[in-house]
């Protein structure tokens, strides 16, 4: 893999600028969106022996929607990432060592709207914006997961990640696209917390809805917190503080 020369995320299939000669991934691509060096001699065109400055704009896109769909690929992927992730749940709870339908019931109650939805919105936001988006399985991300499954106390939930593709995306677009995956997570643990009743399963889904926002949105490295942040700082304050709000809130609930 190789890293964009601008917002250091690992493309496996770079885009060689044929100005400059760095590498850049599908968002940064163009010239004028990567602050190539060669920008200003492509802006300036020789007319008649003499340089002439013209107003430079950048190329606009038309959007479409994309329909909602999943390939086979992906839905088997989704598929082994949850089984990953129902036994971290169960492990979590050290329900692993004493298995019963009710407890495969409500692990599967608690992980599964969690994980499936995050990436969802994921998918769907990039769709609405007229990206090719689909889950995929991330081998390291899988390693570390699969540890964590043994571990009293090392908890990862990265299996894999919606795969994004769009060369007319916008650094807002992609923003709001990491945000949606966490802001469903903050939802539905402030429904979970709301609810009148308390029971183990609850507090299951609450415990990894928010792990799962938490985790995203730190802002390091491919993690949703790192884009967030690139496009707009409140919101990722906002959301992040809400995070750490509702783990605070979960603790005199439960």
């Amino acid at each position: 893999m190789t890293r964009c020369s601008v917002c250091g995320r690992e493309v496996n299939l770079p885009f060689l600028c044929n100005y400059c000669g760095g590498f850049y991934c599908a968002e940064h691509r163009l010239p004028e969106y990567h602050s190539c060096s060669a920008l200003g001699t492509l802006q300036r065109p020789v007319i008649e022996g003499r340089i002439t400055s013209i107003p430079f704009e950048a190329p606009s896109f038309e959007r479409r929607r994309l329909r909602p769909s999943a390939s086979s690929r992906e839905l088997r992927d989704l598929g082994i990432a949850l089984g990953v992730l129902m036994l971290v749940g169960l492990s979590w709870q050290r329900f692993i060592f004493a298995l019963s339908p009710l407890m495969l019931l409500g692990v599967a109650l608690g992980v599964a709207p969690a994980f499936l939805l995050h990436e969802v919105m994921h998918k769907l936001t990039a769709q609405r914006f007229g990206a090719w988006a689909e889950f995929r399985l991330d081998p390291f991300g899988m390693m570390i997961t699969v540890i964590s499954i043994f571990s009293p106390f090392f908890k990862v939930i990265a299996p894999g990640a919606v795969m994004i593709s769009g060369y007319h995306l916008t650094r807002e677009d992609m923003g709001k696209i990491a945000l949606a995956g966490p802001l469903t997570n903050i939802t539905l643990a402030m429904v979970l917390l709301a609810l009148p009743f308390h029971h183990w399963i609850i507090n299951l889904a609450v415990t990894f809805n928010l792990f799962i926002a938490f985790f995203n949105l730190l802002p390091f490295s491919i993690l949703d917190g790192r884009k967030i942040i690139s496009w707009n700082k409140l919101a990722w304050a906002a959301a992040f503080a809400l995070t750490v709000f509702l783990f605070a809130a979960r603790a005199f609930v439960f």
